[in-house]
């Protein structure tokens, strides 16, 4: 029901993004020269953290954390014409206690590095465009479980996750623009169930190519491998605000 109610969340976001979007009468790439733009953008992000893991013996229901788990990250865009490529890579390592399904208390900590890629084509104009993505994520997690008067048990794991996505920008006006991507993973493809992400910022524009932006990003991932023996699960959700300074070059 709440991986239902998740994915009508994004589904909603995309359908709302294709309604507003600039598709209407001929089409007008955003960058209009031949020349490649780059965007550089280090973020970080205060992080809730909820759902169930097992890396490293026992399955620990995490609850929900407090904003008190810090994200780490880079992102780079680079734009030609209609084209866009993005590229991200982030940090994250936190403590949780939780307990075990049979109500013992249990402490998780886990490291998650995420890279992800991915390419996709514009509509609109530079204050105003809707594209659409395709790419893949690949997350790596590691994480010790602590029982309470048991020992510590650790286990790490690779995950691939392909996605699709759609992001609109807009121009509230000269200074100040406006960006939402949404995007939805998964597909039953090495073993992630689903995925989604949801973004909506805000940006600055400080001087020129400088900008300074804000907002939230929502994470969720269902992961669950076949693995019998020593089988990892990493079924959590992500959430809280983030800061960035984007470099134009």
């Amino acid at each position: 029901m709440i991986v239902a109610a998740s994915r009508a969340t994004v589904f909603t976001a995309m359908s709302v993004l294709l309604v507003v979007s600039p598709l209407g009468g001929q089409a007008v790439t955003p960058w209009e020269d031949d020349r490649w733009h780059f965007d550089i953008s280090p973020f970080g992000q205060l992080t809730a953290v909820s759902g169930v893991v097992k890396a490293g013996g026992e399955t620990v229901d995490l609850g929900s954390s407090s904003l008190s788990n810090g994200l780490f990250g880079l992102h780079v865009e680079v734009l030609r014409k209609g084209w866009v490529i993005l590229a991200e890579g982030s940090y994250l390592k936190y403590g949780v206690d939780g307990e075990t399904p049979d109500g013992t208390p249990a402490r998780l900590d886990l490291t998650q590095t995420m890279g992800e890629g991915a390419i996709g084509y514009s509509f609109g104009s530079v204050s105003r465009s809707f594209a659409f993505l395709g790419g893949a994520r690949y997350l790596n997690i590691k994480g010790e479980t602590t029982v309470q008067g048991g020992q510590t048990q650790s286990g790490s794991e690779g995950i691939w996750d392909p996605y699709l996505g759609l992001r609109f920008h807009f121009n509230a006006n000269p200074r100040i623009p406006l960006t939402l991507r949404a995007d939805v993973g998964g597909f039953q493809i090495a073993d992630v169930k689903n995925s989604w992400r949801v973004t909506i910022g805000a940006g600055f524009h400080v001087a020129d190519r400088i900008w300074l932006a804000g907002g939230w990003r929502w994470y969720d991932v269902e992961y669950k491998s076949d693995s019998t023996v020593d089988q990892i699960i990493y079924d959590v959700k992500q959430h809280g605000p983030f800061l960035a300074l984007t470099l134009g070059i």
